[in-house]
């Protein structure tokens, strides 16, 4: 099991490491079928710098 990110599922198609990939999109020259819809939820710990600066601009 390999686990990539961004263009790495089609890079690893294209070089024959893997055989099977789950991907956001289907790479050229390769077929798929649609699996699922997923939900996203952004989250942070309550450390995060991201809410500090969420918390000063309100």
């Amino acid at each position: 099991m390999h686990e990539v990110v961004m263009s790495g599922a089609d890079d690893a198609l294209h070089a024959g490491t893997v055989d099977l990939a789950v991907a956001g999109r289907v790479p050229q020259g390769f077929l798929g079928d649609w699996l699922l819809d997923a939900d996203f939820v952004a989250c942070a710990a309550p450390t995060h710098a991201l809410l500090h600066l969420l918390s000063a601009a309100g």
